[in-house]
């Protein structure tokens, strides 16, 4: 069955397990239901195919053609979906367990509902893709594009799940992840200027060297919102070296956190709970501090503070 034209076919339901189907034409194809287990897919086409509720498992789909596809519910654990093209895809509660999704496109596409858990996604290009109340638990996203994704909708229920997800540089820029959990997720050098993170739990998170400030676009361009963290949890979260630049940390926990050599220039820290936190060599100037609890925060004479802020009014405790 290897490249033949199935454009336009029923085979809703078929069975189809372990079939070679290489650079077929499968475009606009019903294959609601259909066992395609174990299939080679590799560069087929399947734009606006339907293949709801469908079996995928370890199917190999890379290079393949999905744009405007439907997989809700599909099943597609250890899929091989590498450098796919999944945009604008409807990929709402399908399963995609340990898939690899390396280098796929999955621009403008819906995941609402969708299990990710330890799916790779190195280098995938998610920008603008609606994630909400998607499981993507222990995900490889290293590198991975999301800017203005979306995990949260008017009316919407339940939260997007990034708990231990490898992050590593990724692009957040205008990420809307509103009280997702991203616990003990490593966000080591990632981008995410005017993100929204509200509510979000980041507890033990890493975002060592993360870009999280205030953008200039250009020499003559106003300068970008920061990100946005209001009320989120941040305890224990390492972020050394973090660029937090006019970002939005009021109501924040940050107890025991690591913001040791950390960028806070005019960061909006208003009832924020820094106690214990590391503050060793930050720069805290301009930073509105009012309200915050700064208990047993560690500082030393790298400390940048507010002006009109006496140190040892706060609370802080001063490292020689």
């Amino acid at each position: 069955m290897q490249k033949l034209n199935l454009s336009r076919f029923v085979l809703a339901g078929a069975d189809m397990e372990g079939a070679n189907l290489t650079s077929t034409n499968l475009n606009g194809v019903d294959l609601t239901s259909a066992d395609l287990s174990v299939a080679n897919l590799t560069k087929a086409t399947l734009s606006g195919a339907n293949l709801q509720d469908a079996e995928l498992s370890n199917a190999i789909l890379s290079g393949a053609n999905l744009e405007g596809a439907n997989l809700s519910y599909a099943t597609l654990i250890g899929a091989n979906l590498e450098g796919a093209n999944l945009t604008h895809t409807s990929i709402n509660g399908a399963n995609l367990e340990g898939a690899n999704l390396s280098n796929a496109i999955l621009n403008g596409s819906s995941l609402e509902g969708a299990n990710l858990s330890n799916a790779t996604l190195i280098g995938a290009s998610l920008e603008g893709t609606k994630l909400i109340n998607t499981n993507l638990t222990a995900a490889n996203l290293e590198g991975a594009n999301l800017t203005s994704v979306v995990a949260v909708e008017e009316g919407s229920t339940g939260v997007t799940v990034l708990s231990k997800a490898n992050m590593i540089k990724a692009q957040l820029i205008g990420a809307n992840l509103t009280k997702a959990i991203l616990t003990e997720a490593n966000l080591t050098e990632a981008a995410l200027s005017t993100a929204i993170l509200r509510e979000a739990n980041l507890t033990h998170a890493t975002l060592n060297g993360a870009k999280c400030g205030r953008a200039q676009l250009s020499p003559f361009a106003p300068t970008s919102s920061a990100l946005d963290l209001t009320n989120a949890t941040l305890s224990g979260a390492k972020l050394i070296g973090a660029d937090l630049t006019y970002v939005d940390l009021s109501g924040a926990q940050l107890v025991e956190a690591d913001l040791t050599n950390a960028a806070l220039t005019g960061a909006n820290l208003r009832r924020a709970n820094l106690t214990r936190a590391n503050i060793s060599g930050a720069d805290l100037s301009d930073t509105t501090l009012m309200e915050a609890d700064l208990r047993g925060a560690k500082c030393d004479s790298r400390t940048k503070w507010p002006g009109g802020i006496l140190p040892f009014l706060t609370g802080a405790m001063f490292n020689h």
